[in-house]
Parts: structure tokens; sequence; C-alpha cells
């Protein structure tokens, strides 16, 4: 936003618009895994981050750039509420928690860590452009290894996961 001139009001509002949709979202996610089943929902969700990536690189107006923040949300409700079920449900008791460990150390720790020392490097060079095209090449194998991985683990039907 700031390399959009964005003003200081609107920067501080993409905080807020980044997190509208998440709570809708994670409020009908059992809805929407077993409507479409929790593969095709994380991937629906996870999927949104290269099209956020992509309108990041083509938009130069701040006031469109603005809602296409609110992208981040859906794939936050995805990460946050689906992918959590799945980790749940894929391991046996006794490695849950220790999946759901893993899990969030990955989301909330390893991942920005070095994405964000990568992008700290990419910016260095004036422009935020090498950021949204790494992450968008990122984030398309990141989404088909994650759908193929996903697939071949599908084993169960919905009603075998508990959503309850």
């Amino acid at each position: 936003m700031n390399e959009l001139n964005a003003s200081a009001w609107m920067i501080g509002a993409t905080v807020a618009v980044t997190a509208l949709p998440e709570i809708p979202l994670m409020n009908y996610a059992q809805t929407f895994i077993r409507k479409w089943g929790l593969r095709i929902t994380y991937i629906a969700g996870i999927s949104v981050l290269p099209v956020r990536w992509l309108f990041n690189m083509l938009v130069t107006d701040p006031n469109i750039a603005l809602p296409v923040q609110a992208l981040h949300g859906v794939a936050m409700s995805a990460l946050l509420a689906v992918g959590v079920i799945y980790i749940d449900n894929i391991l046996p008791k006794t490695l849950r928690a220790s999946g759901q460990a893993i899990y969030s150390t990955s989301l909330y720790g390893l991942g920005p860590s070095i994405g964000l020392f990568i992008a700290g490097l990419l910016m260095s060079s004036g422009s935020t452009q090498p950021l949204w095209i790494l992450c968008l090449l990122v984030g398309i194998i990141g989404c088909v290894i994650i759908n193929s991985a996903m697939r071949l683990g599908n084993t169960q039907t919905v009603e075998a996961f508990n959503l309850e």
C-alpha cells in the first residue's frame, strides 16, 4: 500500500479489511465442509492467496487494492478452521496434539519467518513486484502440491470426519 501512495488511514484499514471475512467464513466452515468436503474447501480457500498476489501485482490504485486485501481473510479462514480439522482427522488420537503443534508452528512460525526474510531481500530492490511474483509462483505450486497430497490421502468419506 505504501508503494501505491495510500493514505495512512487506508494502510490501517487494510488490517481490518483482511480480517472481515474470517468470522463469517469460520462460522460456516462446517457447512462448507459438509457440502464440498475438506479437500475442496481447503483448496478453494488457499487458492485465493495466489489470486490476491496476482491482483497485488496488477493494481495501481489504493482504492482498488484495499478490498483485494479481504482475500487474505478467506485464505486464513481455510488455514485456521479447515486445516486444523483436517490435521485432527488424519492423525491417530495419540499424535493429534503434536500434529496441531507442527501445523501451527509452520503456519505462524517457520513459514512467516522464512517468508519475511526473503521478502526483505526482494524488496531491497525498491519494488514489491519481485515479491508478488515469487508469492504467486510459490502459491500456485503449493496449492498443486497440497491438492495432490490431500487427494492421495483422501481414503475417508466426508461422513467419517468428526465435525461436531
